[in-house]
């Protein structure tokens, strides 16, 4: 969702944990935002929302999931 994303990991987090996300998506974008963990569980999955993000990080997880539908 725009509110925050499923990651998976190799390194354990604690729920509440701040991470900082750095990666490209595409060819232009570069997503650069702190995230709370909210959810982990056995596999490595990890739930985060954002912590205040950036105009331009929403609107472009909005237009990737809107065209996705």
């Amino acid at each position: 969702s725009a509110g925050g994303l499923k990651l998976t990991s190799a390194t354990k987090h604690k729920v509440g944990d701040l991470l900082m996300l750095n990666c490209k998506l595409g060819d232009d974008f570069k997503l650069e935002e702190k995230v709370r963990v909210r959810n982990t569980d056995h596999k490595g999955y990890v739930g985060t929302e954002f912590v205040s993000p950036k105009r331009e990080t929403i609107e472009f997880l909005e237009k990737l999931l809107t065209e996705k539908q």
